[in-house]
């Protein structure tokens, strides 16, 4: 039995001897510990006893991977800022970053861990706040949850990523063009007709102060129809300077699309922006906030639609890290920026290792994908249509 397994054994051992034992320390100096499960949350998840203060103390910390052990099962989960830096039903220990005095919890995205754990069941009350968690016959008493770290550091570089922050002065980057800037840019992979298909952060939103050079590319690229990814189509018209906009004389179709790729509502959503975009005549612009996660996605798909390599895809993709961060080739994280974001997303939604791979049919993964989320096989073919024509 190896090291792992022995300090894994000898919490589950503690956790049965006693229902709080202080921490243990770990035979390669990693820390261990055990605690208990304070009250169930709202939304399902499990505060427990350690504040954020006293986890710290013990060796712990954000970007970590820890064991969790809780119910007699064991589980593999993150150490998080929040619930946004783990995808959809992920579980995770969040550690708030305003940390004082706060306890860590066990949760997963989208709620509902106590639930799935069968600890407890959620039921209505007429009392405020209007619910109450029901521990279930096998949780009465005391329960404890063991955590042990598996790996320190371990995402620290997903941490890095989700952490970026947009510099909005336009002087930071002089090497850019005002389209450029804007994250504003033709898709020219292969097979894809001149001149038809754009990219672009929001023309309409101001929180990145570069809507106005946004909104003049896409004038001057003649654009006639938006897939509008990030705005509910009721708020489009409220935006401050939209009616004196180039955008607000343009065929849009407008929805709050999920940012989870993965979801069926970002597929849903995404259905029904492509069949609008197959109703209406180039060239077309693809926009969600910055132009980077929903947008790159997107495009990525239909870049491989009609015929790009999985280079293209990752340089296009790429450009969005440098107009937005700043980070080109070379830089520590532009490669884990595509593995782990968009390679990772277009690998599972195509079903394969690697989009790289020199047996891997992009176009036709893509076709199968677009099936797959509802499109049928005429819509594909009218969309490769759009698409090829030149302008």
């Amino acid at each position: 039995m190896n090291r792992r397994s022995l300090r894994l054994l000898a919490l589950v051992l503690l956790m049965a001897l006693a229902a709080f034992a202080p921490p243990a320390p770990a035979e390669d100096g990693g820390p261990i510990v055990q605690t208990t499960v304070r009250g169930v949350l709202e939304k399902g998840g499990l505060e427990l006893a350690l504040t954020c203060d006293e986890f710290a103390a013990l060796g712990f910390g954000r970007s970590d991977l820890v064991v969790v052990t809780v119910g007699g099962a064991v589980y593999e989960m993150p150490v998080v800022a929040d619930v946004r830096y783990v995808s959809a039903k992920e579980k995770c220990i969040v550690m708030p970053k305003k940390s004082g005095g706060r306890h860590i919890r066990l949760t997963r995205r989208g709620g509902g861990l106590a639930k799935a754990l069968g600890i407890a069941t959620k039921a209505k009350t007429e009392e405020a706040p209007g619910y109450r968690w029901d521990f279930t016959e096998d949780y009465q008493g005391e329960i404890t949850v063991g955590i042990a770290m598996k790996q320190a550091k371990a995402l620290e570089t997903d941490y890095a990523l989700r952490n970026l922050k947009v510099n909005k002065k336009r002087k930071a980057f002089p090497d850019l063009t005002d389209a450029e800037f804007a994250n504003f840019r033709n898709v020219a992979t292969t097979g894809m007709g001149k001149n038809v298909l754009y990219r672009s952060s929001s023309p309409i939103g101001t929180s990145l102060k570069r809507n106005k050079q946004a909104d003049a590319a896409a004038r001057e690229a003649g654009i006639r129809t938006v897939l509008n990814l990030c705005d509910r189509a009721k708020k489009v018209a409220k935006r401050k300077g939209y009616k004196d906009s180039y955008y607000s004389t343009l065929d849009i179709y407008a929805l709050e699309v999920s940012e989870n790729i993965d979801s069926k509502a970002f597929r849903k959503a995404l259905v029904k922006e492509l069949r609008f975009m197959i109703e209406h005549e180039g060239p077309y612009l693809v926009h969600c906030i910055l132009g980077k996660d929903r947008t790159g996605f997107a495009c990525a798909v239909l870049e491989c639609l009609m015929g790009a390599t999985a280079d293209e895809v990752k340089a296009d993709y790429m450009l969005s890290y440098y107009n937005l961060y700043g980070i080109g080739p070379g830089d520590a994280l532009y490669e884990p920026a595509y593995e782990k974001l968009l390679g990772a997303q277009l690998a599972n939604a195509f079903k394969v290792e690697d989009i790289a791979d020199p047996g891997v049919d992009l176009a036709a993964c893509a076709r199968r994908y677009l099936a797959a989320i509802g499109l049928e096989g005429g819509e594909i073919a009218a969309l490769q249509g759009r698409l090829a024509v030149d302008y």
